[in-house]
């Protein structure tokens, strides 16, 4: 764990209130605003019409980005977004592209405002840069913000920012990433708010400060021009609006367009029972060497219409898997934007008004300087967005109307390989450097009422693409040998998890190893968690085959489909480390698949056989966790009926068999006016036998009581635990190649019935009570 430095505080954001704010402001900085009376007077043609306007211009903005940029994690991945805020930094829109850094944007500009109004000063024609994740704006340092105050009449009017992922800005490590970091001293430098625009005018000096850290300068002062250019198209299409309606027509817009996704979501939250649901994660591994396992924890609480986020009880900060306020601010927006507001125009400003964060300095998602944050976005804020998104998820289910909303974890993180190295295919050998985007393709959680989407995305860049195979090949020297979904990967459940996949490359126009960094999460314990007895989905692995015969094979015409085919010496790699892909050698490299929703033995056997046609599930799956047993037909498998009732039967008599109960069981309840929980628990009246006859839970399917409906309850359920291949062929990494805590599969079902409540893989005694599902306050033990 690092210790802070004296001083590091004045480079820390936190949200502010927008008139104190105002208020601390120079006088020589005149900001414009109106009054409510001229936000509630709003024509409602006049409003739609500007709001939609103004969400087209973050479109615009991506288009303009994307056409500039050279670097494939823009132009194929779509890795970045854009904010159009008021004059105070609240964000009136932003774009559907990474979600995340939705929570680091405004923090960016309050900080400028409170730091650079006086000296340097803030004027029309400037432009401000920053990769500094205390400061904001991104929540590492390879994602660089470009944001630009917009003027009208004098006055601040408004502020356009475009932050995207940069490929290299430094640092020990290839990328940027340095595996072995144990402070942001190893890695890139954090740059706080700069002016790289002045007057309108690029400052030279500036920008080749800027470019020089890089081991590809060209992709760095190419993005950095695109972000440049996209904010101009920002503050021409906000200027064209103004003289078309008018200032002060298109800032109460802007207020109220914050106003109306604040209510709205207020609303929503109004409607739903008060109640706090929990949720505990682990990231193996915490830098190259390390092998614990380190804890995100969170108990989200709705009363009324606001929510609060505690996430009291995480581990301190350690090695790279640290992120700043901003990453933990960016993981609730992760999971808050598609869960709570896919139906609400995405106004951050007011959606953050909802929500309050209880967290201590010094942690995992709180990191305080000078940790190194490099793993932020796609660690420990990606973990706090799964986390969040299972509380909202728990939540959401007890309600008909909004439990369309529920989904199960989706691929619980990004894995990350780089390699680097000389392309020698061309005239003269030129050096090269490429972060593998295929992880794009990761599978999404599944619903109440829906499959997760096979190889879907990632739940955080709505519009993320994977990338194209032979663009790759084209602009690096690899080859990929294959590039396929995964059987088995998707988390099963009554509703099966989107499968993940996996990618195959090696070397082909080089004669030198490349350099290869790894940094993963998710290969010991299950990042991507299901739901409501759903299992969770694949564990991640990467592999390096030592001594390959891929190049005899490929000589001889042969194309190979496995690792076994191509070597012997198989050596997975560790979540994090540093080490090399030489000539002749295979990476191979399998991501993670989505959360299953539901007992898979509820799973429907047509929808089983008909995954196993379509190869999502292998033949041994379909039976080991599903319980369907096929057979032979005219046109491909189909259920042997008896044979699957039979081994469906078999395995709830295995669950029995192995598992102990928690306490003393209380008999049936009568379901006729039970209420929904989840997919299996219900809320029911108690029986008035003298004690009162208050509210209990029970199994929806079986009647079973198992707690009282009170606050800290215990539920009695059976429990049980056992090596983390008992939850089926998706866990493809041994947990003792990374990590010496033990790892378990942990189970509990309910004892009338045996369909699972709970399942996980997790450390093992770890301690963390099991939320309920959905049943408030209630905790099983």
């Amino acid at each position: 764990m690092t210790m802070p430095i004296a001083g590091s505080e004045a480079f820390s954001s936190r949200p502010v209130d927008p008139e104190e704010l105002r208020r601390s402001l120079p006088s020589a900085l005149a900001t414009h605003t109106v009054s409510q009376d001229l936000i509630d007077d709003l024509d409602p043609l006049t409003y739609e019409v500007i709001r939609h306007r103004l969400w087209s211009v973050t479109d615009e903005m991506g288009e303009a980005l994307k056409r500039m940029s050279g670097s494939p994690i823009v132009t194929d991945a779509n890795d970045f977004d854009f904010a159009l805020c008021d004059e105070l930094g609240q964000e009136v829109q932003v774009g559907l592209y990474n979600t995340m850094l939705v929570g680091a944007v405004d923090l960016a500009i309050y900080w400028t405002l409170r730091n650079r109004a006086a000296n340097p000063g803030i004027a029309e024609g400037d432009m401000f840069l920053c990769n500094d994740p205390w400061v904001g704006g991104g929540l590492h340092q390879n994602d660089v913000i470009v944001y630009q105050p917009v003027f009208h009449d004098g006055k601040l009017f408004a502020w356009t920012s475009a932050v995207a992922h940069q490929p290299d800005l430094g640092g020990t490590g290839l990328g940027s990433f340095s595996p072995a970091a144990q402070d942001v001293f190893a890695e890139s430098l954090p740059t706080p708010p700069v002016k790289v625009v002045r007057d309108g005018q690029l400052q030279r000096d500036v920008a080749d400060l800027w470019v020089r850290r890089s081991r590809v300068p060209m992709l760095i002062a190419l993005d950095l021009r695109a972000k440049i250019g996209a904010n101009n198209v920002g503050r021409e299409r906000i200027g064209a609006l103004i003289d078309q309606y008018g200032a002060d027509t298109v800032k109460a817009v802007m207020k109220r367009m914050m106003n109306d996704a604040e209510s709205r979501l207020r609303g929503k939250l109004s409607s739903l029972p008060d109640g706090s649901w929990s949720a505990t994660g682990y990231q193996d591994q915490s830098h190259e060497g390390d092998r614990g396992l380190h804890k995100i924890t969170v108990t989200t609480t709705k009363a009324g219409d606001r929510l609060t986020f505690d996430f009291t009880g995480t581990d301190p900060q350690a090695g790279v898997i640290n992120c700043t306020y901003a990453g933990l601010r960016g993981g609730v927006m992760l999971a808050l934007l598609p869960i709570l507001a896919s139906d609400i125009p995405w106004s951050a400003g007011g959606l953050m008004r909802c929500f309050d964060l209880i967290t201590e300095e010094g942690t995992l998602n709180n990191a305080t300087f000078p940790a190194a944050v490099s793993r932020g976005p796609i660690g420990p804020a990606w973990l706090t967005g799964s986390l969040i998104a299972e509380c909202l998820s728990q939540m959401l289910d007890q309600s008909f109307e909004l439990g369309q909303n529920v989904q199960a974890t989706c691929c619980g993180t990004w894995d990350t390989a780089i390699i680097a190295g000389l392309d020698q295919r061309g005239p003269q050998p030129v050096p090269f450097l490429n972060i593998i985007m295929e992880p794009m393709a990761g599978g999404y959680g599944a619903r109440p009422h829906a499959d997760g989407l096979d190889t879907g995305g990632l739940f955080c860049i709505p519009m993320g693409r994977v990338p194209d195979v032979e663009m790759t090949e084209f602009l690096y020297p690899v080859l990929t040998l294959w590039r396929r979904e995964e059987p088995d990967s998707g988390g099963p459940g009554r509703h099966r998890g989107g499968v993940g996949a996996s990618v195959a490359i090696t070397a082909h126009g080089t004669s030198v190893p490349m350099g290869l960094i790894l940094a993963s999460a998710g290969k010991a314990v299950a990042q991507n968690a299901g739901l409501a007895g759903g299992l969770p989905g694949n564990t991640g692995l990467d592999v390096i085959a030592r001594q390959s015969r891929v190049a005899d094979l490929l000589a001889a015409g042969q194309l190979p489909a496995d690792l076994s085919e191509v070597s012997d010496t198989l050596e997975p790699g560790q979540n994090y480390a540093s080490t090399y892909l030489a000539p002749g050698e295979v990476f191979a490299m399998t991501w993670q698949g989505g959360g299953g929703y539901g007992d898979p033995l509820t799973r429907d056997p047509a929808a089983v056989v008909a995954d196993v046609r379509e190869q999502k599930v292998t033949v041994d799956g379909a039976r080991g966790v599903y319980g369907v047993v096929l057979a032979d037909g005219p046109d491909g498998p189909v259920v042997d009926d008896a044979a699957t009732a039979g081994e469906r039967d078999r395995l709830r008599a295995d669950r029995q068999a192995r598992s102990r109960l928690t306490g003393d069981r209380r008999g049936r309840a009568d379901l006729t006016a039970a209420r929904r929980l989840d997919d299996n628990l219900v809320q029911v009246t108690g029986p008035d036998d003298g004690s009162g006859g208050g509210a209990l839970v029970a199994c929806r399917h079986c009647g079973e009581i198992l707690g009282d409906a009170a606050p800290g309850a215990a539920l009695v359920t059976a429990v049980h635990e056992g090596p983390p291949t008992e939850a089926g062929p998706q866990i493809i990494a041994n947990a003792a190649d990374y990590v010496d805590a033990p790892v378990v599969f942990r189970q509990f079902s309910c004892p009338g019935c045996w369909t699972a409540l709970y399942s996980a893989v997790v450390p093992a005694g770890d301690g963390t009570p099991v939320t309920t599902p959905l049943a408030s306050g209630l905790v099983t033990t």
